[in-house]
């Protein structure tokens, strides 16, 4: 199963290093990795949240614009096959470039379905 994983550069709660980049790695599909620059763990959520208290960012406006973008065209391409926004897809965008990439894993005798 194809997938787009997104990761906070700034995040000090789930650093992409120690969270996103492992799941990255080990998923089992065609898999794409972004990395998106001065986010942080908040940065995601819309509005204010309870969790701000407790931990460090908020939410942020350029982050969730790119989020959106990214996994709007990731999702007309895996469930439309619209190819309309495949150079969204497969080039680096501003504020968030390719940091991991890779094409499905190969099926052997044990993995076939």
């Amino acid at each position: 199963m194809p997938a787009v994983h997104l990761a906070a550069e700034e995040d000090l709660v789930a650093p992409p290093v120690g969270h996103a980049e492992a799941i990255a790695q080990s998923w089992g599909g065609p898999v794409q990795l972004r990395t998106i620059a001065g986010a942080n763990h908040l940065g995601f959520a819309e509005g204010r949240h309870w969790s701000e208290l407790l931990l460090p960012g908020r939410g942020e406006p350029k982050t969730q614009t790119v989020a959106k973008a990214v996994i709007t065209a990731f999702l007309l391409r895996q469930l439309n096959g619209d190819h309309a926004y495949d150079s969204l897809l497969y080039s680096d965008v501003k504020r968030a470039p390719v940091t991991y990439q890779r094409a499905g894993r190969p099926t052997t005798a044990r993995t076939k379905s």
